[in-house]
């Protein structure tokens, strides 16, 4: 696909310039490719999307997954520093009370 909207891309029509660019083909080209919008971006803008250049929605799907991307790994990051330092301030276990009661047991006066 990226070779076929690629080839329409590099063709110039006199004046008017890249068919790509103009609204009807940039519909159709979006349509075929099915780049989804990012998902962090509003409906309204989702539909707005469609209408980029199909050069401009293959940059800004790529850069907006990489941004997710980025995001997840530093809150995967923060969730596991957070993991950590609840562990380091987590008091030692004490021993259960059946251990406790057993020794009581033993040491009392017969």
């Amino acid at each position: 696909m990226a070779r076929g909207a690629g080839d329409i891309a590099s063709a110039r029509v006199g004046w008017i310039g890249r068919p790509d660019t103009r609204g009807g083909a940039a519909t159709a080209i979006s349509d075929v490719a099915q780049i989804d919008p990012p998902r962090s971006w509003p409906v309204d803008q989702k539909q707005r999307f469609k209408s980029l250049p199909y050069d401009v929605q293959v940059f800004v799907a790529a850069h907006e997954k990489q941004r997710e991307k980025a995001l997840r790994r530093a809150q995967n990051d923060a969730a596991a520093a957070r993991r950590d330092i609840a562990n380091r301030e987590t008091p030692p276990t004490k021993p259960d009370k059946g251990a406790d009661t057993n020794e009581t047991a033993a040491n009392a006066d017969p």
